[in-house]
């Protein structure tokens, strides 16, 4: 009797062990069928995270769309298949860690407002046709809704761009932060749950093997 039984490889919490009793004359075939299950698993669960809403409110950057269409099979032998998540950004949800300013910059910009999700500063700017200015660790605005008012001083110093002026009594908002790094927890729901995958994977295998049994035969 010929069966299969798929389960997560003990050394590598994220690849999973094909364990095949009997023999089959399509091994590859049989990976290859594996591997594009998994791909299509793991591709649904990213397009499933992208729509859930960004904590500002702000127009979506589309980022577990951009994590879902990197995803791919990218090998299938006799022996196993491989599927890639080819977007680098993605190892840092997956495991945690930290982000600090390259090359010149000096802090990481962190959105305040839904209008400045997703944005550069530069973009941000352009986009509003407002100029931001620094007042301690974090770039402002003059707005309308702001909830912050200047008074007694009247020319606001911002750093690189000099001195702006401002009316008295004016209404200003955060729209960025400024920090010199940011941690990024671990996202426990970054991946699947296992035991979907596994479900998801014997299935796709029992169905292959059924398959090549109506075709005359396994071995």
């Amino acid at each position: 009797m010929t069966s299969v039984k798929i389960t997560v490889d003990a050394a590598n919490a994220n690849a999973f062990l094909v364990e095949l009793t009997g023999k089959i004359k399509r091994p590859k075939a049989l990976n290859d069928a594996l591997g594009r299950r998994l791909a299509s698993e793991l591709q649904e669960h990213f397009r499933t995270k992208n729509k859930v809403p960004n904590k500002l409110g702000g127009t979506k950057t589309n980022f577990w769309n951009d994590i879902s269409a990197a995803t791919v099979m990218t090998e299938a032998t006799a022996k196993g298949a491989t599927v890639t998540i080819g977007e680098a950004r993605f190892r840092i949800h997956l495991e945690g860690g930290t982000i600090k300013p390259t090359g010149a910059r000096k802090a990481l910009t962190i959105p305040l407002i839904a209008g400045a999700h997703g944005k550069r500063v530069s973009d941000y700017q352009k986009d509003t046709g407002k100029k931001l200015f620094r007042i301690g660790s974090a770039l402002f605005e003059r707005s309308d809704s702001g909830d912050r008012s200047l008074t007694g001083a009247t020319r606001v110093s911002a750093r690189g761009r000099g001195n702006m002026t401002l009316k008295s009594k004016s209404q200003i908002r955060p729209v960025y932060a400024l920090v010199k790094k940011v941690t990024i927890k671990r996202d426990p729901k970054a991946l699947p749950p296992k035991a979907k995958l596994i479900e998801a994977l014997n299935q796709t295998a029992e169905h292959f093997l059924n398959r090549e049994l109506k075709k005359g035969g396994l071995a």
